[in-house]
């Protein structure tokens, strides 16, 4: 029953994760999905090479993730977010995430830069936090 009532408190971004998870595999690009990784969560591998949302308990990464293990980190790090925020999630976290990423500056040469702008703020630095990253730069 409390799966249930979870799993319900997330409801939309387990709809959008729906959405994504037939598109990508309508496309070819699941490489295989990860049951055991991260329990309750469940992780989605993609052909994509660099990518990474968390929607409720799915958690969608790209090839990149294989040589940087922070990103499934992290990404886990904002699935317990939506477990706390539930039905706010996508306007507490996932907007605000997505905006951050818009903003990014994407001019060669300052990746470093970019990303301790990026994983310094809301909420990306919680998600960090919560998923057990140290990052060094």
């Amino acid at each position: 029953m409390k799966n249930i009532l979870i799993w319900l408190w997330q409801l939309p971004q387990h709809v959008l994760a729906l959405i994504m998870y037939i598109f990508f595999k309508l496309t070819n690009r699941v490489i295989y999905e990860d049951h055991d990784i991260y329990k309750p969560e469940i992780v989605i591998w993609l052909t994509t090479p660099v990518f990474g949302v968390s929607l409720g308990m799915y958690i969608f990464v790209g090839r990149q993730a294989r040589e940087n293990p922070y990103t499934v980190q992290h990404e886990r790090g904002h699935s317990i977010q939506s477990r706390r925020f539930g039905l706010l999630y996508l306007f507490a976290v996932g907007i605000p995430s997505v905006i951050r990423n818009i903003r990014l500056p994407r001019q060669p040469g300052e990746w470093e830069d970019r990303q301790l702008w990026y994983y310094a703020g809301w909420p990306e630095k919680q998600a960090d936090k919560l998923g057990g990253v140290k990052r060094t730069y």
